[in-house]
């Protein structure tokens, strides 16, 4: 089954993201697929998986969101998109070759409600000087409270989701035992809880402290966000 024409993507795929499942009537967990692309775009077909996937029938639908991380006329990469676990709605956070990250509401696409500009670190690493702060990786954490990010210059961004917006709160970097080399990779491991609840509970919130990294430096480095 070819869902090709369902995204219409127009260049090079970089990442899938499934949503968090939701119930329907007849109680069968549905799920909505996102693409994000060099165009600097997030595809997203209007209706879910997998139903048409089970049915063996052709392209999903040729109706879909396109949510535009990408400023007009630029050439931003996009390089992640997730969406977040937990909330009421439908969020997407996206990363990209612009050192931002953006938030969006699927069902109003036209803008971000959220954006934070990446800056580069302050770091006694100066390997990482010329390596510019992209945003390589993109993971929620299992409650959707905390968005990691693995950055070009080697450091991991935390960002803290609060209604429709994303603020900076924290950053793992050389300095503190981390990367000397870009993070190509971030993961909440979340051991399978995300899809227990729909709510977050005490034991979810506490698998937020939990962060995995990877790196260009050949590392993996386990994190203690508590």
């Amino acid at each position: 089954l070819d869902l090709s024409s369902s995204f219409q993507c127009l260049d090079e795929i970089n990442q899938l993201s499934f949503s968090f499942p939701k119930r329907s009537k007849d109680g069968r967990r549905n799920y909505q697929l996102a693409a994000v692309d060099d165009c600097g775009e997030v595809h997203i077909p209007s209706e879910c998986i997998p139903q048409s996937i089970v049915s063996q029938q052709s392209p999903i639908s040729s109706k879909h969101t396109v949510l535009h991380h990408a400023e007009p006329g630029s050439h931003t990469i996009a390089s992640s998109a997730v969406f977040r676990p937990r909330v009421n709605g439908m969020y997407v956070a996206s990363g990209g070759t612009d050192c931002m990250v953006k938030l969006f509401d699927v069902t109003k696409p036209k803008r971000a409600t959220s954006s934070i500009h990446v800056k580069p670190a302050e770091s006694e690493n100066t390997t990482q000087l010329c390596n510019p702060p992209f945003i390589h990786s993109l993971q929620w954490s299992p409650s959707g409270r905390l968005l990691a990010a693995g950055v070009g210059d080697g450091s991991c961004v935390i960002l803290r989701g609060e209604g429709n917006r994303l603020v900076e709160i924290g950053r793992l970097g050389y300095d503190e035992g981390g990367h000397g080399s870009a993070v190509a990779a971030v993961c909440f491991p979340g051991f399978g809880s995300s899809a227990s609840t729909t709510k977050p509970t005490k034991s979810v919130e506490a698998e937020d402290r939990l962060l995995i990294s990877a790196g260009n430096d050949s590392k993996i480095l386990f994190w203690d966000l508590g």
